[in-house]
């Protein structure tokens, strides 16, 4: 298995180009401290696992969590933040 240095390296450099584009390196910030504040959160890591969890069941369960991570992640949205 990859390092998760090199693995991450290209989405990195991906995210920080298209926020340097947009003008938008402080908000790309603090969306990506609030990302990794969210996949701390050990819950996180159970969506789409489970004894009879299919592909497909995982797939709808991964797609429903990154739904509700692009809300909560929304600039507007003033969600209390965990410690």
């Amino acid at each position: 298995m990859a390092e998760r240095t090199t693995t991450a390296r290209p989405y990195a450099k991906a995210i920080f180009a298209l926020a340097r584009k947009g003008n938008s390196l402080a908000a790309t910030s603090a969306s990506l401290i609030r990302a990794a504040e969210v996949v701390a959160d050990p819950r996180v890591h159970l969506v789409g696992y489970g004894p009879s969890a299919s592909t497909i069941g995982a797939n709808r369960a991964g797609q429903a969590a990154a739904r509700e991570l692009r809300r909560l992640l929304r600039p507007d949205n003033d969600l209390p933040r965990s410690a």
